[in-house]
């Protein structure tokens, strides 16, 4: 399965706990693909400073 995730969603995995986390887990074992476009990325990169 693919997916696309949300800047909030992927923060919220990263620090805190629930589902969020579980979609992290999720992708760190290949049960899941998280796509990216360039604009995702950068956002990403932006908001975790």
């Amino acid at each position: 399965m693919k997916i696309v995730l949300d800047t909030n969603v992927f923060i919220s995995g990263i620090l805190f706990g629930g589902l969020p986390s579980q979609i992290l887990k999720a992708w760190r074992q290949s049960k899941i693909k998280i796509v990216l476009t360039e604009e995702i990325l950068e956002e990403y990169q932006r908001v975790g400073k």
